[in-house]
């Protein structure tokens, strides 16, 4: 892909373009690099390279948590990348979990969500 992001944004209106949220959280593969993208209070897109790759054929796991206070932290394959970011959703908002996919050419291939969990229905606040 060209472009592909997973992770949590504020619920607000659909953007076209992932740069125009006002909050945001995620995991962005970009040629199979891959980043840390966050946006706070509608600010400019911060990206951290985590330094961590995807290269063709590979299969990997990527989870973006968010915890009870707003706190974010990324998984690449069950650990936390070589590089990562701090990033804390604001309190009071409501965010909702998200996929975004901009295929490079025709060859990209399928995205598949084998899990997708949350537990935010079991703790009852």
């Amino acid at each position: 892909t060209d472009d592909f992001l997973l992770g949590f944004r504020k619920k607000e209106a659909y953007q076209a373009a992932v740069d125009d949220y006002d909050e945001m959280a995620a995991l962005n593969v970009i040629s199979g690099n891959i980043n840390i993208e966050t946006i706070l209070n509608g600010g400019a897109t911060t990206t951290t390279d985590t330094t961590d790759n995807w290269a063709d054929t590979e299969t990997h796991t990527l989870e973006v948590r968010v915890d009870l206070a707003g706190a974010v932290t990324y998984l690449i394959d069950d650990g936390a990348p070589t590089t990562t970011a701090a990033f804390t959703f604001d309190a009071g908002e409501t965010i909702i979990p998200f996929i975004h996919k901009l295929a490079a050419a025709d060859l990209s291939g399928n995205i598949f969500v084998n899990k997708w969990f949350s537990i935010a229905g079991l703790l009852n606040y």
